[in-house]
């Protein structure tokens, strides 16, 4: 328990490893990570991610539309339509980049998309984690 806590919250900040082979956790852990890894730190930290501000904000406006509220609410408190749209435009944009960097390494390497992704999302986050592959890239000429 403690080692699984450990690595949830590294995930999202330092990038400290708690296994020592990333390899041989499941996909579903992987997955986790990745998702960790994305949302990543506090917004006044030196951490990579879409921060976890941005994310609650999502979380918050999704819940609030889903009950039917015309503003965006929290409790007593009101999230402006603009800092929704902020939060919203860090993650398209997250997503984006996300999305077309592992886009590019699938084209330009030989890899399976569950590294690839996961390699990426990482470096993305700044975390550092890596499940091996990073060491084994090669220039993108052999496109």
């Amino acid at each position: 328990m403690l080692q699984a806590w450990f690595q949830s919250v590294a995930a999202r900040t330092a990038g400290f490893p708690g296994f020592t082979d990333f390899t041989s956790i499941n996909e579903a852990s992987r997955l986790l990570l990745m998702c960790l890894m994305f949302i990543g730190s506090a917004p006044a930290s030196m951490g990579g991610g879409i921060t976890t501000g941005t994310f609650s904000v999502l979380v918050v406006s999704v819940w609030s539309f889903t009950r039917g509220y015309e503003r965006v609410q929290a409790g007593q408190r009101a999230i402006s339509m603009a800092m929704l749209w902020r939060a919203v435009a860090v993650l398209v944009i997250s997503l984006g980049v996300v999305l077309i960097a592992t886009w590019l390494l699938l084209l330009s390497q030989d890899l399976e998309f569950s590294p690839a992704l996961f390699e990426v999302v990482s470096a993305f986050s700044t975390t550092g984690l890596s499940l091996g592959v990073t060491g084994q890239l090669d220039t993108i000429d052999g496109c």
